[in-house]
């Protein structure tokens, strides 16, 4: 599983390194119930820091392009 830092926060389990929103948090290592800490308000913050991310993303499928033609009357020549 990855997890997503979702609020800034120096990990006191981790020689204090500090994390930023939007950065991958290293789950190495790390047991479920630190996990569990981060991704609650059970932590010495006291809210979400961390939330868990699909490790592979489906892949997006192409939009249709949407045809050029004009509709509208048609000469009768």
């Amino acid at each position: 599983m990855i997890y997503k830092v979702i609020k800034a926060f120096a990990d006191s389990k981790d020689e204090m390194h500090v994390y930023q929103p939007g950065e991958i948090f290293r789950a190495e290592n790390t047991s479920a119930k630190r996990l569990a800490q981060l991704m609650t308000s059970n932590n010495m913050v006291g809210c979400p820091l961390i939330v868990a991310e699909q490790e592979a993303a489906k892949p997006v499928e192409p939009e249709k392009p949407k045809s050029s033609r004009k509709r509208g009357k048609q000469n009768a020549d």
